[in-house]
């Protein structure tokens, strides 16, 4: 009942709230500016939003973000789309953007794995895409599109200090500084530390931790044509559960380094991209199982230590054609993964190497946006792409297309999408036969989708309905009677998805969000659905920011309701000097997530482990801006 009076109190209140500041702030905001309106079903976290949400990391809004559920791989990286098994991540199709530029990996793909779950003081806004959004930006399939756009010095002129302190003695600090230029040239630079430690968990008697201590560090210098953007992590990670057949590790760890650096521009029409990313990653397992002759003592996995060099070297150029009734945009895009394993040791053995080390994705897109009149708009888009794999029987034609309408009225949207997504496997699977995939090769992944959105907005309220429907063939399953190797599915698997979500505002800055979602899909030929409800208010009262959130989720799976109470209040004693206070599940009865686990004498599956992805955490936090 204490968090209902909250939202009641906080409700009786709102309409009495007058903060010129804020509204000019929310009128200004850059997601305005940046929004790709016909890209698909999108959901846009403003400058406001995130704000008074106290948003550290991207998990904070994948929780409730229709469609998704936060989850974390067995190695604790983010990972949206695992299934519980052995891997360290494989939710590629999930791309992240900062500003125009991917942030991607030569082995795993998508950058989620390493910005999933770290600092992100250096975004304005966030907006996150669904199903084949658009061709224009991604060069490898897309199911999600997360772009992240950094402050500006245009908004943000001059430089924040933040420091955090958290419930398990962690400390984080952060600093950013933004200015003008010559010549309309602008620069944006930010660092911070975080240790990120956070809540063991005893599985049998061994305690397995998600600690993750990080250093970061962005900067861009950009004009309004021109962005020269280059970011750095380091991270030290104890990963976890890692690739235990029992889910016990006695010791599991994971070192990265990474940098990306990149330049995109336009000109007269024309875009070009140029980026590259290194990753050099390092890991230690150690367990206490007893590896068996008739797999050559390779399996169960007793220790491993291994270290994986791995560069990505983008380009791409396009051209934008715009007419009265027409925007039509073409390009090409290019880009090549060099990778190796410099070291790599299984159970005092060397393994041998796979003979792929590199892999080649070149692709040609068009689109074109078709105005049939001021409120009916279609869209149309295929792209063609090669992936090629050098000493690989891994080769693999895609085809994508996608189309989309969108048509409005005073109070009424409708958005219909259909798409048709061709997925390959990225370098870490390529020739893994007997260590990651049962086979030579594996077939693409086919995804066929269908969205439908209709929204009403009249005065002060706005309702939304959404609705999914996802055909997948020949989709990546784990072989759970043979070391949780990937093979296709023989069958099709249904994703069926609804929600429907009202706002209210309060007036120009405040509002509640009440959403209802129903989620299902037949994967391992059982039913399995979930449904989740979501209550999210936030208002200004004077100096005070606050924020309220409350998510309930049941799965058939155990047939429990989770209770996710989340709740912030932010006080900014000046215009200089801000203290904030925020719980994070603070019932501590978030949802949980499967674990699948075996007997490591006789290789038999035995109960999953359960262990929910959000921690309980209360976090204060002092910001000071200069």
């Amino acid at each position: 009942m204490k968090f209902l009076l909250i939202f009641l109190v906080n409700f009786l209140f709102a309409e009495t709230i007058d903060n010129l500041l804020k509204v000019i702030q929310t009128k200004t905001d850059l997601s305005e500016k940046t929004k790709l309106e016909n890209s698909g079903i999108s959901i846009i976290y403003t400058r406001s939003d995130l704000d008074r949400m106290q948003v550290n990391t991207l998990k904070d809004i994948f929780i409730s973000t229709p469609f998704l559920d936060y989850r974390e791989s067995s190695y604790g990286f983010p990972d949206l789309f695992t299934l519980g098994d052995n891997k360290a991540f494989i939710s590629n199709v999930v791309r992240v953007f900062i500003d125009n530029q991917e942030i991607a990996t030569g082995m795993y793909g998508s950058g989620l794995m390493m910005l999933g779950d770290i600092d992100l003081d250096y975004v304005d806004h966030i907006e996150v895409y669904f199903q084949n959004p658009t061709y224009e930006y991604t060069t490898e399939p897309t199911v999600v599109l997360v772009k992240l756009y950094t402050k500006t010095a245009q908004k943000d002129n001059g430089g924040k200090i933040k420091f955090s302190y958290n419930k398990y003695n962690s400390k984080s600090g952060s600093i950013y500084y933004a200015n003008e230029l010559l010549n309309g040239w602008n620069y944006f630079s930010y660092f911070s530390y975080n240790q990120n430690q956070r809540k063991t968990y005893t599985v049998d008697t061994t305690t397995v931790s998600r600690d993750h201590p990080t250093y970061q560090a962005l900067a861009s210098i950009y004009n309004d044509n021109n962005r020269f953007l280059i970011q750095a992590i380091s991270q030290n990670r104890d990963s976890f559960l890692d690739t235990s057949i029992d889910l016990t590790p006695q010791k599991a760890t994971v070192d990265s380094d990474f940098i990306h650096m990149g330049y995109d521009g336009n000109k007269n029409n024309f875009y070009l991209l140029l980026d590259f990313d290194h990753k050099l990653t390092k890991s230690y397992f150690i367990d206490d199982v007893i590896p068996k002759a008739e797999y050559n003592y390779l399996y169960p996995i007793d220790e491993q230590i291994s270290t994986i060099n791995a560069n990505l070297y983008n380009a791409e150029l396009k051209y934008k054609y715009i007419t009265p009734k027409n925007t039509l945009i073409t390009g090409i895009k290019y880009r090549y993964k060099v990778f190796s394993y410099d070291t790599l040791i299984r159970n005092d053995q060397n393994l041998p190497s796979t003979g792929n080390t590199n892999q080649i994705v070149s692709s040609i897109f068009l689109e074109n946006q078709h105005s049939i009149s001021s409120n009916s708009i279609f869209n149309l888009g295929i792209m063609k792409e090669k992936v090629r794999n050098n000493k690989s029987l891994q080769q693999d034609d895609i085809f994508n297309y996608r189309f989309s309408h969108t048509y409005t009225t005073q109070l009424y949207t409708f958005k219909t999408l259909l798409g048709h997504t061709e997925i390959s496997i990225d370098p870490y699977l390529v020739n893994s036969k007997g260590f990651f995939i049962k086979d030579d090769k594996v077939k693409k992944t086919i995804e066929n989708n269908f969205d439908q959105e209709i929204v009403y907005k009249k005065d002060t309220n706005k309702f939304r309905l959404l609705f999914n429907y996802t055909k997948v063939k020949n989709q990546l399953i784990p072989d759970f009677n043979d070391q949780y190797l990937l093979y296709n599915d023989p069958n099709s698997v249904e994703y069926r998805n609804a929600v429907f979500s009202w706002t209210k505002d309060y007036n120009e800055i405040d509002k509640l969000l009440l959403s209802i979602e129903y989620n299902y899909n037949n994967l391992y030929e059982r039913n399995n659905e979930k449904y989740r409800f979501i209550i999210r208010n936030l208002n200004t009262i004077n100096k005070y920011d606050i924020f309220n959130e409350l998510i309930t989720t049941k799965t058939n799976d155990d047939n429990k309701y989770y209770v996710l109470f989340n709740a912030g209040i932010k006080y900014h004693y000046s215009d200089d000097f801000v203290v904030s206070l925020k719980g994070e599940n603070i019932f501590n009865d978030s949802y949980k997530q499967r674990y699948f686990r075996a007997d490591p004498d006789t290789l038999q599956q035995t109960t999953p482990v359960y262990i929910s992805p959000i921690d309980q955490n209360f976090i204060l936090s002092i910001e000071y801006y200069f």
